[in-house]
């Protein structure tokens, strides 16, 4: 298992003062949608893709559910689903209410096992992009002696 990531320049903000800083991005190979998922599982068990898919379904509505009815929703070592939200502090306690909510959305722990098993992933540079994240063509073309 790795993960490939490139190297990216940043201009940031400090106190009003413009720097340059570098970090590391990660880049995804592609997305899997539900239905690869369940083709991918049903290849390590019993079941039909089509099995997996509705199980996949449910496990995705039942969750749903009981984060917007306020429930945390474990699932053992893959981890947990809590619903979270941003709100405006307000000076006065009857200031606060439904109005200064921002934002919710979905926060997620990974468990025990997905932890421990992205301690182990091995992590490979793409060479294939410049610090600004353009894609280099011919990145892997020898260099000619005049260069």
């Amino acid at each position: 298992m790795s993960i490939r990531y490139r190297k990216q320049v940043r201009k940031v903000n400090y106190n009003g003062e413009i720097k340059t800083k570098y970090n590391a991005k990660i880049l995804y190979s592609q997305v899997i949608n539900e239905r690869e998922l369940a083709e991918l599982i049903s290849q390590k068990c019993s079941l039909t893709p089509a099995d997996v898919y509705a199980a996949v379904e449910a496990l995705i509505s039942e969750i749903k559910n009981q984060i917007c009815n306020g429930n945390i929703v474990s699932l053992g070592d893959l981890g947990r689903f809590k619903a979270s939200f941003r709100a405006n502090a307000c000076d006065n306690l009857q200031d606060v209410s439904p109005k200064t909510i921002r934002k919710i959305n979905c926060l997620y722990s990974p468990g025990n096992h997905v932890k421990a098993s992205l301690k182990k992933v091995h992590l490979v540079l793409d060479r294939n992009y410049d610090e600004h994240g353009n894609y280099i063509k011919n990145s892997h073309a020898k260099k000619s002696e005049t260069e």
